[in-house]
């Protein structure tokens, strides 16, 4: 079967704000990296280092695609793995020629920095969750001056937060919503994870 007949095919798409890995580009990376940057920053960045950008660009665009390839039913394990290895031959290019390194860590944990805030726990749809938690944490990395409540579905975190000023302020939350059991931090979790909560 040629694959000629689904290129440009309107009726094949899939919305990228679905997918649990996000889709972002050199340029939201560096600025989950360094701070938002004005139109003008951006643009002196795009045409001084135009060569590194792009390149950041190949090596983000072929994560993604491993991501895909590696959670589509009935796909070749051999795509996503020799596409992956090809990926870590261009990181260490771009390591060895740029003065700095990209950081696979930061950016698989990309989805800290694109969390949404809401109000209220019970705001939310958790009908499609196999086990919501409400996890607690005190002053992490990308909120260091707030406690934060993230939700979980079992151990898959989300990018749904909400912001306190104190550990009482997220207890009451998590009770307002229905979580009513709490589970105490285990030796293994996060050293920023106080407790968690289950419904």
């Amino acid at each position: 079967m040629s694959i000629r007949p689904y290129i440009g095919n309107k009726d094949l798409s899939i919305d990228g704000r679905m997918i649990p890995y996000p889709l972002v580009t050199a340029m939201d990376y560096l600025e989950a990296k360094h701070g938002e940057m004005t139109e003008e920053e951006r643009n002196t960045l795009v045409d001084r280092h135009h060569e590194q950008i792009v390149m950041l660009n190949i090596i983000i665009a072929m994560k993604q695609s491993c991501f895909l390839l590696r959670n589509t039913m009935y796909s070749c394990g051999s795509l996503p793995d020799d596409l992956d290895a090809h990926k870590n031959n261009m990181v260490a290019k771009y390591n060895e020629t740029y003065y700095e390194p990209f950081d696979e860590d930061f950016y698989d944990d990309y989805w800290m920095y694109i969390s949404s805030a809401v109000e209220h726990l019970r705001e939310v749809d958790m009908s499609d969750m196999k086990l919501p938690v409400a996890v607690i944490f005190k002053h992490p990395l990308d909120f260091p001056d707030k406690y934060v409540i993230r939700l979980f579905d079992m151990n898959n975190a989300t990018n749904v937060i909400i912001l306190k000023d104190s550990l009482d302020d997220c207890r009451n939350e998590c009770l307002y919503s229905n979580f009513l059991h709490p589970i105490s931090r285990d030796e293994s979790d996060d050293s920023h994870i106080v407790e968690s909560w289950m419904l």
